[in-house]
């Protein structure tokens, strides 16, 4: 796992591999879900404190189904979120890249 903070947002890539299958939400407390259908996952924590950071926490587990893993990424408040696949290439691996930004307050 990789995380890079830029400008406006936080990348987080995941690789892998093999080609794996997900899926992404929100769970009812505001955390972003990530589930890897396909992929055992070495389970981690990482708390992140960088100043200009949506994320505060990220942590992955094995799916209590047993089948997959589960990368849930907590935030100081709301966030959005990009989620997409990069296949092999000169750069890496698969890769399962997720992109967040902090949504601006109501007040703004």
């Amino acid at each position: 796992m990789r995380v890079g903070q830029h400008d406006n947002f936080v990348r987080v890539v995941l690789d892998f591999n093999h080609r794996t299958e997900y899926s992404s939400g929100f769970d009812p407390d505001g955390r972003m879900i990530l589930r890897l259908l396909s992929a055992k996952a070495v389970p981690k924590r990482r708390r992140l404190g960088a100043d200009n950071t949506p994320i505060s926490r990220i942590e992955i587990t094995a799916s209590p189904d047993g089948n997959g893993s589960i990368v849930a990424i907590e935030s100081d408040g709301p966030i959005s979120n990009k989620v997409f696949a990069l296949t092999p290439d000169e750069i890496g691996s698969h890769r399962i890249v997720i992109e967040l930004a902090p949504l601006p307050s109501l007040n703004d």
